[in-house]
């Protein structure tokens, strides 16, 4: 009633049906479980996102208030999200302020158990531009000479250096013609895509009915917290994602909810400047281009 005060039949059957298949297919728990943190952050004055991803297609997570698109109003399909006809782990993309994101961890891990909530792995791997980078500085080969071809490797997602050699006439006629080179790229080749260090998952939370270790391995990261050894599409795999809350940490949250404080100090005659929204804005922004400015011109003079 709070979000459909008149609810015609056609919504009621929709909740109906929603309802019968999340039933169904056993991800009642997992309903509940994130409708649990969402309510205590929104309780806690935690700003928390509106809803993104195949969840806001779900007139269930509108109503219970995990997500706040409506999907009737935007004729958005449940199936996408959930289908009876094709078993898929459920998945809801929460975003939280990433300053008090803490707290929501911290709330899970005092209500559902130290030994029942940990955090997941996941492996940084050696990427193309990366692995050339490595393998010259553990060759002992010139900076310059490395980084220059390393930079001969395009930004683009998911390059290899096979496709990058295709791509870029230059970097192709050095691997042709340069034995150095042709050494550097084949040693490259052959570590590219390897897992190169470990690391915690910004979002990912696992919550098992019983002590985690039971069921996956686990380890304890550099600050103290315990991990599970596999990834998340392991985890998946395994049958644990029904029973894994995954929130995303985003800086538009942040900004959005310092924007909105300013406008409520502004009505209330409090005319502070937004300098946290202003400063989130501009970090963002000018982060890449710095570190561009040093990979670029920098570092090649330091080290020639």
């Amino acid at each position: 009633k709070r979000r459909y005060p008149d609810a015609d039949e056609e919504k009621k059957k929709r909740l109906e049906y929603e309802l019968s298949v999340i039933h169904k297919m056993g991800y009642v728990d997992y309903f509940l479980i994130v409708w649990d943190y969402i309510n205590y952050a929104k309780t806690h004055g935690i700003a928390v996102g509106p809803g993104r991803g195949s969840a806001a297609g779900s007139i269930v997570s509108y109503c219970l208030g995990i997500t706040d698109i409506d999907p009737i109003k935007y004729s958005l399909i449940f199936e996408r999200f959930l289908n009876p006809e094709r078993v898929s782990m459920p998945d809801i993309d929460v975003d939280f302020c990433y300053e008090r994101r803490q707290e929501v961890i911290d709330y899970v891990v005092e209500k559902y158990g130290k030994d029942c909530v940990v955090q997941i792995v996941t492996f940084g791997t050696m990427a193309a531009r990366a692995v050339i980078k490595d393998v010259g500085r553990v060759l002992d080969l010139p900076y310059a000479m490395v980084d220059n071809i390393a930079k001969m490797v395009p930004r683009e997602i998911g390059i290899t250096i096979d496709k990058a050699i295709q791509e870029n006439p230059d970097l192709r006629n050095a691997y042709e013609n340069d034995a150095q080179v042709h050494d550097l790229i084949d040693k490259s080749k052959r570590l590219e895509g390897l897992p190169r260090h470990a690391s915690m998952h910004a979002a990912g939370v696992l919550i098992s009915q019983k002590a985690v270790d039971e069921y996956v391995p686990v380890a304890t990261g550099a600050d103290g917290a315990v991990v599970a050894q596999f990834v998340m599409t392991t985890l998946e795999e395994l049958g644990l994602a029904d029973s894994a809350s995954v929130s995303y940490c985003k800086s538009a949250v942040w900004i959005t909810e310092n924007g909105r404080q300013y406008l409520r100090d502004r009505k209330a005659n409090r005319y502070s400047l937004p300098t946290k929204v202003v400063g989130g804005i501009v970090t963002l922004i000018l982060i890449p281009v710095l570190v561009n400015l040093i990979s670029d011109y920098v570092l090649p003079v330091l080290f020639k």
